[in-house]
């Protein structure tokens, strides 16, 4: 994996390995893929390249905080 997205992928491996919690990150990952997958209106707000990326973080860490 190159580019920014294999340097985020390296990182968030290598803390997940150090911190010894590797399978927990993966599950969390594949409920938010699964997450993105099933809400269409999410899936398509998040691939708008139009919108701004920091509102589209900011938007996603106030719903992963809804519980």
């Amino acid at each position: 994996m190159f580019g920014i997205e294999g340097r985020y992928a390296h990182a968030m491996y290598s803390a997940a390995a150090k911190q010894n919690v590797l399978e927990k990150v993966e599950g969390e990952l594949s409920q938010v893929d699964e997450l993105i997958r099933s809400n269409e209106k999410l899936s398509e707000y998040l691939a708008n390249p139009t919108l701004d990326k920091y509102k589209k973080q900011c938007k996603y860490v106030f719903l992963q905080n809804i519980d």
